[in-house]
């Protein structure tokens, strides 16, 4: 739709799923113009209102969801009084401790044995890499 609106003829578009490198083309008709439309108004919608749409129930793109942390979709569900349990969010070691950075301004690199957290170039903590428990698989959740 962007490219008709800049003048170009285009009655089909492609997209390329590079997990299993398929391509599948797509019709650009009138149904999927409006439908298009229809959803990005309903989108802009959501936004403006402030209101959150519900968390996913049970979906298995929840754990390799970067946001699942702060999202925590089971927990949601389960104080609104759903059914679905909730999965442990837990270290992978039980001797070793996990290891957040919640400041958006924060860099963490590694130097030596150790993981150091600068904010503007600046050194606010250091942790041993022996201390920090790995992150945990996907498939321990399931």
């Amino acid at each position: 739709m962007l490219l008709r609106e800049q003048g170009y003829a285009c009655q089909e578009g492609v997209i390329y799923f590079a997990g299993s490198r398929e391509r599948v083309t797509v019709v650009l008709d009138a149904a999927l113009e409006t439908l298009t439309l229809e959803t990005i108004t309903a989108l802009r919608a959501m936004a403006a209102s402030g209101q959150i749409p519900p968390p996913l129930e049970d979906s298995p793109k929840c754990v390799r969801c970067s946001l699942v942390g702060i999202c925590l979709p089971d927990e949601v569900q389960f104080f609104a009084g759903g059914s679905t349990p909730v999965r442990p969010l837990s270290v992978a070691a039980a001797d070793a401790l996990p290891f957040y950075v919640q400041n958006v301004q924060a860099r963490v690199g590694k130097e030596g044995d150790s993981l150091v957290v600068r904010v503007e170039n600046e050194k606010v903590a250091e942790v041993g890499l022996a201390r920090v428990s790995p992150p945990i698989p996907p498939t321990l959740f399931f």
